[in-house]
């Protein structure tokens, strides 16, 4: 098994996703191998392009305060020559589409500036790159006997359907058929995990800590509380009801407070002791 990594160091502010560096390196893999390729193993960091008997093993990873890309050519059929050379093929358009600030070739740590590498391949591999990426123009036209170039007369039938030619039953009825998700979407498994995660914490009914600390945090209180202020309140009535009377009606506007009805308990002890000690009846009246 033949192998070999090029490291590629990104720019101090370049950063891309694994899945486009993927669709970039898988490209360039369908043109040397002239069959499509396939995506495996793809992780947050790393995932491997295979196409005919060739896989390429792409990795990011960070070393210090650099970002490094290392494609790893791994082929059973070939040298270590040929495996360089079809690994300049694929490092090429890549180097060439993103933030590339240098090469580490295989077999040494000389780092190759990003403008040498592509100048010293770009009279090999330039020419084909121009020739794939060319884009055909849409317009169909043609030549007529002089040779001048005339638009081609697109006849439109009116009465024709507009809708377009869809799967249908017996009945008529249009067959659902399955929408295949994105390729880009198996690179966010982390995302929806996270994601379903959060909805499950959301939606999950709360316990009994955590409604008690919410009922602390907004000064709530439990019935039994409650219920404990109004015996308290009743008691007051009991003793001194000129007392009592305002801390009832402080109860049922402001709401139950065993602090207020504590000290109203006092006052009225305080009344009822100065009345049965004979105090009450010393004092001057106005």
């Amino acid at each position: 098994m033949t192998q070999t990594t090029a490291r590629l160091v990104l720019t101090g502010t370049g950063f891309v996703s694994v899945y486009k560096l993927a669709e970039k390196l898988g490209e360039a893999l369908s043109r040397c191998t002239g069959a499509a390729f396939a995506l495996q193993d793809a992780a947050l960091t790393g995932v491997t392009v295979v196409s005919c008997d060739h896989a390429v093993q792409l990795d990011l990873g960070f070393e210090g305060d650099e970002t490094c890309v290392s494609v790893t050519v791994q082929s059973a059929d070939l040298g270590t020559d040929a495996a360089q050379a079809l690994l300049a093929r694929l490092v090429y358009p890549m180097v060439a589409s993103f933030p590339v600030a240098a090469v580490v070739w295989p077999g040494t740590t000389l780092r190759i500036p990003k403008d040498a590498f592509l100048t010293g391949l770009g009279a090999t591999l330039a020419p084909q790159a121009a020739a794939i990426t060319a884009i055909a123009p849409r317009r169909v036209i043609r030549t007529d006997s002089t040779g001048a170039l005339r638009r081609k007369a697109v006849r439109i039938d009116r009465g024709a359907a507009t809708e377009p030619s869809l799967p249908r039953d017996a009945g008529g009825n249009v067959i659902a058929l399955p929408v295949a998700l994105p390729a880009a979407q198996a690179f966010d498994a982390h995302v929806h995990a996270f994601e379903a995660h959060q909805r499950a914490q959301l939606l999950r009914a709360a316990s009994k800590s955590e409604l008690q600390a919410i009922r602390l945090a907004e000064g709530i209180q439990t019935p039994t509380e409650r219920l404990s202020t109004w015996a308290v309140s009743l008691s007051v009535a009991t003793v001194a009801l000129p007392v009592a009377a305002p801390l009832i009606a402080y109860n049922l506007v402001k709401g139950e407070d065993f602090r207020v009805a504590s000290l109203a308990m006092a006052l009225g002890g305080l009344f009822v002791t100065l009345g049965s000690t004979g105090v009450m009846a010393s004092l001057p009246m106005p």
